[in-house]
This record gives structure tokens, C-alpha cells and sequence, in this order.
């Protein structure tokens, strides 16, 4: 059954994704095909597991499917529309299948309105993309006759003929047709047959393509062959056709297979496999923290022995095993951002549809991997921030037209590397966030004072709207607008050790950026030592780390201050957050290390820099709990437990402090 499940969610992904792209495509070979494959596997595997209903739905939809590739069928809206609720019910199906629960579908409403496509007429009439799209397949002795006539210097075409809905005696027509082509020029292939048109059914023949060497153009060919009885006749220049041989192994290599991803050489890993591998790894990454420490140790007091030279070299080879193994684990676990991405089209589709809006949305670096914790973690934080984009980013196709701009809306979703980090951008085109808004509105809503507001820049005022209850919507919506929401997603991304930035021009768009560590599992993080105790900084949150006489911390307004390039950057004594004893060591200089997230800066005085170390981190147990400014803990090199600071609660906690 978990086999079955793994192949149902992979090609309920496919099906979606490839329902968008017909929509956005419209009657594409590729994308019908490749979109019946989908249908075709999950209905064989939906009967080999017993599952009527579904095997029943997507032989419905393999069946639409069937009739549009045969360009029997036209994709329309409302095909379109009804796919998305055939996928709909199959999601459901699959929910109810893991939950033991019966699903409640209208599966018999859905096959009726399937079969009502297959027994009804055309949505429209075939227009030129769609008839000429059809592959001319040439027989072996037509092939040859094409590429003579192409070294000769003669023009091929493939000429559509199609009769109009009165014509009769449809084969007739056709010879008659076919020997005015020949005063043009060589008839190469005619399909189908004359022969077979002749004993075709009138209703049976919508029309025919002939294949033409001739050194006349396609204007000219047409008007020695319009009549009365085509809708039209379409000339389409061919450049080389195909075998029925060739267009078959062509296929082959355009469609993707589902069975040829069966073959490629991977196998299935159970995520826990992974999970415990890595927290196995993490306790190796331990150990070679205080081998090395050992190894150091050993080396300054006993230089000259050839036993701790041998044990340094074991150390160093062991460091190496452990980095390269702690690697490829990391790679294992990761996953293309696609998996994350290709759930968006449809969020932004049918929210557009909802809106009465037209917009378009484009992914870049879909290639990106990343954590697949990280990539579950992030997930409801950029639905949000995308629903935004459509709701609040792109305005009305009305007011895009007085703004002079396209009346499609465009969203770009984009993932990339960015050294140790991955960095993930929302970006519209729509009508930007205007900063003194975004002021007032934060005084009306009493989230800060007139007095705070005017101090604020502008950049430092589009940080208001990541505020509890901070919004600027005019109406409350289902959408947004509710002022829950985007403290939640920095709260979010933040304990993911990441960050959010925002960049924004009044009627030209709006970008959120967000960056993320690869892996949440082992971090880089930065040693300190406060009161003879050893605390850990990730390093995703640090900034600078400088050394300062005590005598530039000034006070501001009662409160400690540091003028650091400009900027006024709020001071925390760490002894003093964590109520330690007060250091009365007199120091000409203090380390600083400042951190933060998004437009947050706070200079935090330490006692000592030990230096950087990959850490495991660890959740703290329930009994113990976890203090104000500690986010986990972790086994130092020499044994000994580190405490990782929350650099989000520190800064939240001490802003709190300072407006007491």
C-alpha cells in the first residue's frame, strides 16, 4: 500500500501540473500526451489495488483525453474547469484512502459530465495551430521523394483541406482538388488515401492533407485551389517529415514516460531511514569536534611523540570521512524546490479566477535543492506570501490599463544558491507598498506611537506590516486582510534560522526575499563564551563582529546605544539578559557580535570569541524547557552542553524591554 500511495501522490503532482499547462497552452501534443500517460498509469494502478471509483474516474478522464489527442475534441474552459475537479475527487480519494475515512465525491456527477464531453459536439472549430499540429507521417518511398525534391530546391508543403459542413460528395471533391495541386507541382503523399476517402462516409471526413514539391509559394497554391466547398485550405511549409518509424522513437524521446522513471537508477529511501542516518552522522560531526580538541590537547604537550603525530594524522583522515560522509547524507535528504514550487499554479489560478484577475505566474530555478524539511517548513509561508501578491500585489485589470501596464498580472516565484543559503524571491509587478500608508495606518491601528513612526525610515516602516494585527486592507476578505499572517510568516521563516527582506516601488512591484540555510540538521554556528559558560550564535544571524571601547556605548533616551556605521544599534549585555553575574573585569575592549533578522540589529556584548564550529542541534526536553533566548542546545567539541541563542527572542524580548 505505501508503494502504491508514493506513485499516487507522484502522478496526482504530474496531473496538476500538466492540467495548468494545457490550460496555459491550450491543445499542445506534448501536454495531451503526456497528461493521458498520467491518466493511463493511475488507472491501471488504481485497479490492480481495487479502487473502483477512481479507476472508473480516470478512464473517464483517459477517454476525453483520447478524443482531444485525435483532435476529435477541443480543449475548452469548461473542460478545463471539469479536469480540475476530476483531479479534485482523485485527491480526495487518495486523503480518504490514508485516513481510513469514506470520501464523500460526486463521482457519478463527474463521469456523467466526462461522458457528456465524449457524446457532445465540438467546443469550437479547430483553428489553425490545432490542424497543422497534426504530424505528417510519410511512408519510407515519400520520405525519399521529400528530401530529392529538397535537394533540387523546391519548396514542400503540407496542404490542409477542410470541407465545409455542407460539402457532399467529400471524396469526389478530394481527387478533383488533388489534380489541381498537380498542375502546381509534385503530389507527394496524400493522407488519408484517396482510396480510403472514397469509401469514407461523408460525416466521416472533416478533410484531408496532401504533401506538395513545388517552386510556387503558399499564397499562390491556395488560390489555384479555394473552392466553395472548404472552410478553408492551409498551407503549411514543411521542413522534413517524419517515418512512422521516426515518429515513433520521436515520441518516445519528446513524452516522458512514467515507466522510464521506474527504470532510472535510484531506489526509495524511507524518510526516518534518512532521519536516523543523519542523526547519526550528527553524533560523528560530535565525536570528530573532540577528537580534534583531543588531538590539539595531546600535540601541544607531548609535541615529540611519534604516537600523538600518528593520532593528529587519524584525526585529520577521520575529519575528512566525516565531513564527505556528512555531505553526501545532506544531499540525500535534499530535494528540487519543484517539489514545492509546482503546487503554486493552481494556488495562483484559482485565486486569479476567484479575484477576476489575469495572472501569470513564471518559476525560476525549479532545479534548486534544498532540505526536505526546510522544503515542508517553508511551504505555508510562501502560499501566503503568494496569495498576497495576487490579492493585495496585482491590481485590477482596470486600474493596470490607467497605469499603462499589461492587463495580465505577472508573479515570478525564484529559487537559488546563494554560498551556504538558499534564497527564495516573490515577485509582482503590481502596484507596490507605499511606506507612508503602511506608517499611518500602523499609528491608527496603535502598533507604534506617532512619536516611533516618525523616527522610522522608509525601508524600516515595511517592516511594520510583520506586526500582530498589522494590516492595511480596506476590506476584510477570505483572501487577506485579516492582520493574521505576516508576523506568522516571519515568526516562521525565522525559527527556520532564515531571513525576510522586502524591496517595493510605488507602481512598479513589490519583491520579498527570502533566505534559508540548506539543511536545518547541522549548522555553522559561532562559539562565545558569557561567565565561563559557552553559548552558541548561528551564524545565519550574525552580521559583524567588531571590538569597541566601552566608552562608545552611549545612552539614548535611558538606553544602551551603539553608533555602528551610521546606525544607532541597540546594546544587550548578555550577562545581564541571562542574569548572570556582572563581569567586573575592566577591558579596553569588547567583543561585539551583532546580530539579527530582517531589519533587526542588535549588538550583543559577549565575554570571548571562541571561533566557528558545525553544531548538531538538539531540542530541549519537555521537563527541562527552554529559557527566554534559547532555542536548543548542543555537545561541544570538549564534551561539555552548549546553549543556542533564539536571536528572534532576544531581539523581540530586549525591543520589549526598551519601550517599558
Amino acid at each position: 500500500m505505501s508503494a502504491f500511495l508514493e506513485e499516487l501522490d507522484e502522478q496526482l503532482v504530474r496531473m496538476e501540473q500538466q492540467i495548468v499547462e494545457l490550460e496555459q497552452h491550450g491543445d499542445d501534443d506534448e501536454t495531451i500526451q503526456a497528461l493521458f500517460r498520467v491518466a493511463h498509469t493511475l488507472k491501471g494502478s488504481c485497479a490492480a489495488m481495487g479502487f473502483e471509483d477512481m479507476k472508473n474516474l480516470t478512464h473517464g478522464i483517459e477517454q476525453v483525453l483520447d478524443e482531444v489527442r485525435n483532435h476529435r475534441l477541443f480543449v475548452s474552459e469548461e473542460m478545463i474547469q471539469l479536469l480540475f475537479q476530476c483531479f479534485d475527487g482523485l485527491q480526495h480519494f487518495k486523503e480518504s484512502i490514508v485516513s481510513g475515512e469514506t470520501a464523500v465525491i460526486p463521482i457519478d456527477d463527474l463521469l456523467r459530465a466526462l461522458q457528456a464531453f465524449l457524446h457532445g459536439p465540438a467546443k469550437h472549430s479547430p483553428s489553425h495551430a490545432e490542424i497543422m499540429s497534426t504530424t505528417v507521417v510519410l511512408t519510407p518511398e515519400s520520405q525519399i521523394k521529400l528530401k530529392e525534391n529538397q535537394q533540387r530546391g523546391l519548396l514542400v508543403y503540407d496542404v490542409y483541406f477542410r470541407f465545409n459542413a455542407h460539402s457532399v460528395m467529400r471524396g469526389v471533391r478530394a481527387y478533383l482538388s488533388v489534380d489541381a495541386l498537380k498542375e502546381t507541382g509534385e503530389v507527394i503523399q496524400v493522407s488519408p488515401s484517396l482510396e480510403d476517402i472514397e469509401h469514407m462516409e461523408d460525416t466521416s471526413i472533416d478533410g484531408f492533407h496532401a504533401v506538395l514539391a513545388t517552386h510556387l509559394q503558399s499564397e499562390q497554391i491556395q488560390r489555384a485551389v479555394t473552392s466553395e466547398e472548404y472552410a478553408e485550405v492551409l498551407c503549411s511549409e514543411l521542413a522534413q517529415a517524419l517515418t512512422p518509424e521516426e515518429s515513433v522513437e520521436r515520441n518516445d524521446k519528446q513524452i516522458p514516460s512514467t515507466t522510464t522513471v521506474r527504470k532510472s537508477h535510484s531506489v526509495r529511501v524511507d524518510v526516518e531511514q534518512l532521519e536516523t542516518l543523519m542523526n547519526l552522522v550528527g553524533e560523528l560531526v560530535i565525536d570528530q569536534a573532540r577528537m580534534e580538541q583531543v588531538s590539539r590537547h595531546l600535540t601541544k604537550k607531548y609535541a615529540t611523540d611519534d604516537a600523538v603525530t600518528t593520532l593528529g594524522d587519524i584525526s585529520a583522515h577521520v575529519s575528512r570521512i566525516v565531513s564527505a560522509l556528512q555531505e553526501n547524507i545532506m544531499m540525500a535528504r535534499m530535494l528540487p524546490i519543484e517539489s514545492l514550487f509546482e503546487r503554486f499554479p493552481r494556488i495562483v489560478r484559482d485565486l486569479a479566477h476567484t479575484l477576476g484577475k489575469d495572472v501569470q505566474l513564471s518559476l525560476e530555478g525549479k532545479e534548486t535543492r534544498m532540505d526536505r524539511t526546510v522544503i515542508e517548513e517553508i511551504a505555508d509561508p510562501l502560499i501566503h506570501l503568494i496569495r498576497n501578491a495576487v490579492d493585495h500585489g496585482i491590481e485590477s485589470e482596470e486600474r493596470r490599463i490607467q497605469a499603462g501596464k499589461p492587463k495580465k498580472g505577472h508573479v515570478t516565484l525564484a529559487a537559488s544558491h546563494e554560498d551556504n543559503k538558499v534564497v527564495i524571491t516573490i515577485q509582482d509587478d503590481g502596484a507596490g507598498m507605499d511606506a507612508e500608508q503602511i506608517r499611518q495606518a500602523a499609528i491608527a491601528k496603535g502598533v507604534i506611537t506617532a512619536e516611533e513612526a516618525e523616527k522610522l525610515k522608509d525601508n524600516e516602516c515595511l517592516h511594520l506590516i510583520f506586526r500582530p494585527g498589522f494590516s492595511t486592507a480596506e476590506k476584510v476578505s477570505d483572501i487577506s486582510g485579516r492582520g493574521v499572517g505576516m508576523d506568522i510568516v516571519r515568526s516562521h521563516i525565522e525559527r527556520l534560522s532564515g531571513t525576510i527582506e522586502i524591496e517595493t516601488q510605488i507602481n512598479q512591484g513589490t519583491i520579498f526575499r527570502i533566505k534559508l540555510p540548506l539543511t536545518l540538521a547541522i549548522i555553522p554556528g559561532l562559539l562565545i563564551g558569557i561567565a565561563d559558560r559557552t553559548f552558541v550564535v548561528p551564524v545565519s544571524n550574525v552580521f559583524e563582529i567588531v571590538r569597541i571601547h566601552p566608552s562608545s556605548i552611549q545612552s539614548v533616551h535611558g538606553k544602551p546605544t551603539l553608533l555602528l556605521r551610521g546606525l544607532a544599534t541597540p546594546v544587550v549585555y548578555l550577562r545581564e539578559y541571562f542574569g548572570l553575574p556582572a563581569n567586573r573585569d575592566q577591558r579596553k575592549q569588547l567583543p561585539v557580535v551583532v546580530v539579527g533578522t530582517g531589519e533587526k540589529r542588535v549588538a550583543m556584548v559577549v565575554d570571548v570569541l571562541y571561533g566557528n564550529q558545525d553544531i548538531v542541534k538538539k531540542s530541549l526536553s519537555d521537563r527541562v524547557g527552554a529559557p527566554e533566548g534559547i532555542s536548543g542546545a548542543t555537545i561541544l567539541g570538549d564534551g561539555n552542553v552548549g546553549l543556542i541563542l533564539d536571536i528572534t527572542a532576544i531581539s523581540q524580548g530586549f525591543e520589549h524591554k526598551l519601550r517599558a
